[in-house]
C-alpha cells in the first residue's frame, strides 16, 4: 500500500511539475513581471502603473527565515525590481487540485495548513491568497508549500508609522485592514470547485 501511494504522489508530481515551461509559468502575474535573470534566479519588477515590489521586497525580507518564502537577495531591490530564487520544479496549487486524485491533495492541503498556520501565527495577512500564489514542490519524501505575491499584504506587529504609511500608499483604512480569516475566505472561495473534505484537511492545520 506504501508503495502505492509513493508512486501515485511521484505520478502526480511529475505530471503537474513537468507540464509548463519556466517561461510559461513566470507569465501569470498581473501587477509585475518576472524574467529569468540567472541560473536559478529571477527578477521581479513592477508593470508599468503598478508600484508594488517595494512592499513585496519588505514582506519577503522578514520572512526570509520562517522557510515559508522563495530566497530573495537581499542587497539587490532597486526601487522598482528585486532578485529572487526560482522555486525549482515549483507549480501552483491550483495546478495540482485540477488533476491529483483526493489522496494526494490531502497531503497537499496538509502541507498548506501548516504553511498558512505558520504564516498567520507571524501576524501577516497576505490579501491576495488565490491558488496561484501558493507555490508546491516535492523534496526528500514531502511536499513544500512556498507563498509568492506580497505586493498587498502586511503584518499586524508592524509599527503605527510603518502601517500608517502602508494604508497611506493604498488608500485603506487601518481599522478596516483585512485579517487573517479574510485570507482564508479568499482561498476557499477560490478552491470551491474541490472537494470540501479537502478545505477541511488545510483547516485542521490551524491553530491560529
Amino acid at each position: 500500500m506504501y508503495i502505492k501511494i509513493k508512486h501515485e504522489v511521484m505520478k502526480s508530481y511529475a505530471t503537474v511539475a513537468g507540464s509548463k515551461s519556466i517561461n510559461s509559468r513566470l507569465a501569470i502575474g498581473s501587477n509585475a513581471d518576472l524574467e529569468l535573470y540567472e541560473d536559478g534566479w529571477l527578477i521581479k519588477k513592477d508593470k508599468p502603473g503598478f508600484d508594488l515590489v517595494g512592499n513585496e521586497f519588505k514582506c519577503l525580507l522578514e520572512l526570509q527565515e520562517s522557510g515559508l518564502v522563495p530566497e530573495v537577495d537581499e542587497s539587490s531591490f532597486d526601487g522598482w525590481s528585486f532578485v529572487i530564487k526560482e522555486v525549482a520544479y515549483g507549480a501552483t496549487l491550483d495546478e495540482y487540485c485540477r488533476v491529483c486524485p483526493d489522496n494526494v491533495l490531502l497531503e497537499i492541503m496538509a502541507s498548506v495548513g501548516k504553511m498558512l498556520n505558520q504564516f498567520w501565527s507571524l501576524g501577516f495577512v497576505h490579501r491576495d491568497l488565490h491558488a496561484n500564489n501558493i507555490l508546491i514542490g516535492y523534496s526528500q519524501g514531502q511536499w513544500r508549500s512556498y507563498l509568492i505575491d506580497f505586493g498587498h499584504s502586511y503584518n499586524t506587529n508592524w509599527s503605527e508609522e510603518d502601517l500608517e504609511l502602508y494604508c497611506n500608499n493604498r488608500g485603506d483604512i487601518l481599522q478596516e485592514l483585512p485579517i487573517w480569516e479574510d485570507d482564508f475566505t479568499t482561498l476557499q472561495d477560490a478552491l470551491d470547485f474541490i472537494n470540501p473534505d479537502l478545505i477541511a484537511s488545510l483547516e485542521k492545520e490551524l491553530t491560529v
